[in-house]
């Protein structure tokens, strides 16, 4: 027990004792000079309820979002009728040892119906796409820790194209933010999709994209059958532009001719509680960007970084410096530059 404590004690007066470095704060910045491949090289943003990961790419840019409530199946009694009387026997088969006989009797006779939880599911995908935008220079992702904001930017053209996002729990929204430095230079198309089932998208207002749908169904393990799907849900996508047009038609938003634009993401689900799956998902959006209508994109991003840093500022850990235009991963072209000593 000593062995555990002492260190213990050491690591958290070691983090308590550092002093907090506003100096400190631009190093805390995850960059890399390729957008993401796979799921796992995304970079993430949350609030706690709404999540996405951004892979950041330039031709056609992928944000795979999640809401907490969303899961597959629905509500169900999980009891195994007559499971009890063999708790006895189980408990007499492990005191006696046997391990193995046990775990089958349970696994027969007393463990719930059906066997495992529901899996929890992914809402689905904001997809945009870029036209002319295959070959770019000057490439760069980055995760600021210190605001939680993702930002990209590239040049295309001579033109320079910049996007961030976040996700902010004060207006419980995900937001993508557009622009450019050349006017009128910005186009895209925004589509949402999910993989889940009974999937709709409809425009709900002149400016508003909807996503609409039902988790999917859970085919138990076993002889149990289906639990069916049984969760709604909803995805609602504002665009608000600077400069150029914007419309909304059933399949997806398109913006021309646009110096900046903006993209508020609310997204619900029918779920009140664990057994309670009678909210309105889209009254729950609908509610949701109604209130962030009264902010400016940049109010709601100043919301989102002091709500962010309030709690992130509270404790530093300084762990030496290292220059920070290093690469956070290895390349293929300069494979040594991440773990070169200084």
């Amino acid at each position: 027990m000593r062995n555990l404590i002492l260190p213990s004690i050491c690591a958290v007066s070691l983090i308590f004792s550092i002093p907090n470095r506003g100096d400190a704060q631009s190093d805390l910045k995850l960059w890399y000079l390729e957008p993401a491949q796979a799921w796992t090289a995304a970079l993430p943003i949350g609030n706690g309820r709404l999540g996405a990961m951004v892979f950041d790419g330039t031709a056609e840019d992928r944000y795979q979002l999640n809401e907490d409530s969303l899961w597959c199946g629905g509500p169900h009694d999980y009891a195994r009728d007559g499971a009890a009387q063999y708790l006895p026997q189980i408990r007499r088969l492990l005191f006696e040892g046997k391990q193995k006989e046990a775990e089958q009797l349970a696994m027969a006779h007393f463990m719930s119906v059906p066997l495992g939880q529901m899996p929890y599911q992914p809402f689905g995908d904001l997809r945009l796409t870029f036209p002319g935008h295959d070959k770019v220079e000057a490439y760069r992702r980055e995760l600021d820790l210190d605001t939680a904001i993702v930002t990209t930017t590239y040049r295309v053209n001579g033109v320079t194209y910049t996007r961030q996002a976040f996700a902010s729990h004060p207006d419980q929204v995900i937001v993508v933010r557009l622009q450019c430095d050349e006017a009128g230079a910005l186009d895209f198309t925004a589509t949402l999709t999910s993989p889940n089932q009974d999937v709709q998208t409809q425009a709900v207002a002149a400016d508003t994209l909807a996503i609409r749908g039902r988790a999917r169904d859970y085919k138990a393990r076993g002889d149990y059958g289906v639990v069916p799907g049984a969760v709604r849900f909803e995805g609602r996508c504002r665009v608000i532009v600077r400069g150029g047009k914007a419309t909304v038609e059933d399949r997806q938003i398109t913006v021309t001719g646009a110096n900046a634009a903006t993209l508020v993401l609310a997204l619900a689900t029918s779920v009140k509680d664990y057994q309670d799956l009678s909210a309105d998902p889209a009254a729950r959006c609908a509610e949701v960007l109604k209130r962030a209508a009264d902010k400016t994109p940049r109010q709601i991003r100043e919301a989102h970084v002091a709500d962010h840093q309030a709690l992130f500022r509270r404790v530093s850990l300084d762990l030496g410096g290292t220059w920070r235009g290093r690469p956070a991963l290895a390349s293929r072209g300069h494979p040594g530059l991440a773990f070169r000593a200084e």
